[in-house]
């Protein structure tokens, strides 16, 4: 290797002194031309071609010291000093001020290199701006807003970044002013501002940096299903929507929550904790105490309330410590009674209930096919609800109570009516056989009589009615 380059200079260095002599004797050929001697045409023009000759060798192989421009490892040009560079950089710094009405900068990724070209190399200033635009990351002086390290953009003056911190502040410092005192508001998470140059897409307006911190983060929970949930129940614990939640959990079935299954919660959480501390006054109500009197000549399913209670209420000033609106800590500075509450007294009956009393819940008579509804039938009014069953088929009595009529009844056949004295009366007609008399009390089950066909009938089946206070109302409505 070290031969083959020692060959390389020798022909370089052979190929540079035949150039000298040669524009040597150039020179010398220059100097003996004897202008006056030049007589004819023919002798003048080869003067001037050696002259011509003579000046194109010396603008071809002469270099000069010019300036390579690179951005990103590209290079866009080559100039005769800096000064062309720093020009053509300014002049576009300029121009973008004026495009974008705000400060710019180009990127510090423009490079410099010295190099040595022939004169035919360099690049205009024209051509250097173009290729400066077309290429170069340009910058603007903002003021960056950075918390706990992590920068979340930039707004163009200073004024600006303190008006949306105001903006965050804003709502937490009203609702604590609605109550109380505000004692002192601050931000717990390190916030850091400095102007400095931005890339144009970290630019956000103030409207964009408000959302960007109440939004910004997110909070993941975990809610383990207890006795009696459902997707509904849990939505509604934690204000969110069965939609939300189902996003949140794309492998579970919303229809088969388990007892100690997990659901995933996600909301949204600020990026910045704005802390309040306030003197609040407020008043909080005092719930009434309960008392229970026992009375042997009342049922056991009966209660009655002898002294109403009352919620009292009281006049508390506290000093509070909220996290964006939520109650961290409180500590009562003062409490003072403003109206003491009542004790409630109620008296709850010990005597067993008979099976005769009512439950207040009536239960379907007899199992058939229903064949006919209530309301009109035939221009006229069916105000009972047919039950097709087989003839004996057994039924039952709706709910417990005293039995006002039993035995034939015109169009009715053989009829049974239950007054359940609690405002309900419940009839049974078309009976093929009575089980009851009147005066008799039953109990809710108990079989009172057998599916028929007397009276006005088409076939065997139980029609029954529902009264309420005295009128007729849907046995569907009623019946379970």
């Amino acid at each position: 290797m070290e031969n083959f380059n020692d060959k390389i200079k020798e022909k370089l260095n052979s190929y540079a002194r035949n150039l000298k002599d040669a524009f040597s004797k150039t020179v010398n050929n220059i100097k003996n031309i004897d202008l006056n001697n030049i007589t004819s045409e023919k002798n003048l023009k080869i003067g001037l071609s050696v002259v011509a000759i003579t000046l194109v060798a010396v603008a071809t192989y002469t270099k000069t010291v010019a300036y390579d421009i690179h951005i990103h490892g590209e290079s866009l040009g080559i100039v005769r000093g800096k000064d062309t560079v720093d020009k053509s950089v300014k002049e576009l710094e300029e121009e973008l001020s004026k495009l974008y009405k705000m400060e710019i900068v180009l990127g510090d990724d423009i490079e410099v290199k010295k190099t040595n070209v022939f004169d035919g190399k360099i690049t205009s200033q024209d051509d250097i701006k173009k290729q400066l635009k077309n290429k170069v990351n340009f910058l603007v002086k903002a003021y960056s807003v950075e918390v706990d390290g992590k920068q979340l953009g930039a707004l163009e003056t200073k004024k600006e970044v303190e008006e949306v911190i105001e903006e965050v502040k804003r709502p937490y410092e009203e609702e604590v002013e609605k109550n109380g005192k505000l004692e002192s508001i601050e931000l717990l998470e390190d916030v850091v501002v400095k102007k400095e140059d931005i890339p144009v897409y970290k630019m956000k307006d103030k409207e964009a940096m408000v959302k960007a911190i109440k939004e910004g983060g997110v909070d993941t929970k975990i809610h383990t299903v207890e006795v009696g949930e459902t997707l509904w129940t849990i939505a509604k614990m934690y204000d969110t929507t069965m939609e939300e939640l189902i996003e949140a959990n794309p492998d579970g079935d919303p229809d088969k929550l388990q007892i100690g299954d997990e659901v995933k919660l996600i909301k949204t959480k600020p990026l910045l904790t704005v802390a309040t501390v306030s003197n609040t006054t407020y008043e909080e109500v005092v719930k009434f105490e309960s008392e229970v009197e026992l009375n042997d000549s009342m049922y056991d399913n009966e209660k009655e309330v002898k002294v109403a209670g009352k919620e009292g209420k009281n006049k508390v000033v506290a000093k509070e410590v909220k996290h964006n609106g939520v109650l961290i800590s409180k500590n009562v500075i003062e409490e003072k009674v403003m109206e003491k509450p009542v004790r409630e007294l109620v008296v709850v009956g010990t005597k067993e209930v008979p099976k005769t009393r009512a439950t207040g819940t009536l239960a379907m008579a007899t199992r058939g096919r229903i064949s006919s509804r209530y309301g009109s039938r035939n221009g006229r009014m069916h105000k009972g609800l047919d039950i097709a069953a087989s003839m004996g088929s057994p039924i039952y009595a709706a709910d417990g109570g005293k039995v006002v009529s039993a035995g034939w009844s015109g169009n009715y056949g053989y009829l049974v009516e239950i007054d359940h004295e609690n405002g309900m009366r419940t009839k049974y007609a078309h009976c093929s056989k009575l089980l009851v008399s009147a005066g008799d009390r039953v109990y809710k089950g108990q079989e009172i009589a057998k599916v028929g066909n007397t009276g006005r009938s088409t076939g065997p089946h139980l029609h029954i009615e529902v009264l309420k206070n005295g009128s007729n109302v849907n046995p569907s409505a009623y019946l379970n």
